[in-house]
C-alpha cells in the first residue's frame, strides 16, 4: 500500500510581532513565559507568547530550546493546530526525538491526517538527526494499523528491531495491534500477518513466564535468606552465656 501524504501548508513567517503586547519587558522572563504556557487556552494566546518567545530567548539556547519544544507541545495537542505546529517545528533547527513524537503523536491521533505521522517518521529516519525511541514507534504504529498500512507498518518493524526495541512490552503491544488490525483489514494478508501475530503472542508468553519465574525464584532466595538469618540469631541466642 504505497501513502502519499497530504503536502505541508506553505512555510508562513511565524509571527514576530503582535499588537497589544510589549516589544520586551523583563516580566516576560523565561520562567513567566512558561507559566503562561501552563495557562495557555487557545491559539491565539499561543501565538503572542511564541512571539515573545522568539524575541526575548535565544533559540539556540537550551532555554530556547526548551520553550520551543512546549509550544510545539501545546499548539499540537492542547491547541491542536496541527498546521502551526509544523510551521513551529520547521524553525527548529535540530529537533531532538521528543520534539519529533510530540508532531508524530499529534498526527497519529489527528481524525484525518495520519498518514501524515507515517510521512514524518520517514523524514525522521532519512535526516537522522534523531533517533527514535519506545515512544517514536507505537505512535507510528497506530497510524499503519488505522490506515492497515501493511508495508509501512513492516517497514517500522524492521527499523524498532534494528533499534533493539523488540523486547519492550509497550512497542510490543503496538506491534501486536497493528498486524492484529491488518489481518482484520485486508483479506489479502491474513496469513502473512497471522504469522507475525502468533509469533508476537507467543514471544510474549514466553516473557511473561520467563518474568514470572524469576519472580519466584527471588521470592525463594528471599525467604531462604530470612531462614538463615532467624537460624543464625537463633543458634547466637541458644550458645550466648
Amino acid at each position: 500500500m504505497a501513502l502519499v501524504a497530504s503536502p505541508y501548508p506553505p512555510p508562513h513567517p511565524l509571527p514576530h510581532h503582535v499588537h497589544g503586547m510589549p516589544d520586551s519587558s523583563p516580566a516576560y522572563s523565561h520562567s513567566r513565559l512558561l507559566r503562561h504556557l501552563e495557562e495557555c487556552t487557545d491559539i491565539s494566546q499561543l501565538k503572542r507568547l511564541h512571539a515573545h518567545a522568539l524575541r526575548n530567548v535565544p533559540l539556540d539556547s537550551p532555554r530556547g530550546l526548551f520553550l520551543q519544544s512546549r509550544i510545539l507541545h501545546f499548539s499540537a495537542s492542547r491547541c491542536a493546530d496541527l498546521n502551526y505546529a509544523l510551521r513551529v517545528f520547521d524553525q527548529i533547527e535540530t529537533p531532538n526525538s521528543f520534539m519529533w513524537n510530540t508532531l508524530i503523536r499529534a498526527f497519529a491521533v489527528s481524525k484525518d491526517r495520519k498518514e501524515e505521522a507515517i510521512s514524518l517518521f520517514q523524514t525522521m529516519m532519512r535526516e537522522g538527526s534523531a533517533s527514535p525511541d519506545k515512544h517514536t514507534f507505537p505512535f507510528v504504529l497506530k497510524a499503519c494499523a488505522y490506515l492497515f498500512a501493511m508495508a509501512e507498518g513492516q517497514q517500522v518493524h524492521a527499523q524498532l528491531l534494528k533499534c533493539g526495541l523488540d523486547s519492550d512490552v509497550y512497542v510490543n503491544n503496538s506491534l501486536i495491534h497493528f498486524y492484529g488490525s491488518c489481518k482484520k483489514g485486508n483479506n489479502h494478508l491474513i496469513s502473512e500477518a497471522e504469522v507475525v501475530l502468533w509469533f508476537l503472542l507467543d514471544k510474549m508468553k514466553r516473557s511473561f513466564a520467563h518474568n514470572i519465574w524469576i519472580k519466584l525464584q527471588q521470592v525463594e532466595s528471599g525467604k531462604h535468606f530470612i531462614l538463615q538469618a532467624v537460624e543464625a540469631r537463633n543458634h547466637h541466642e541458644t550458645f550466648d552465656p
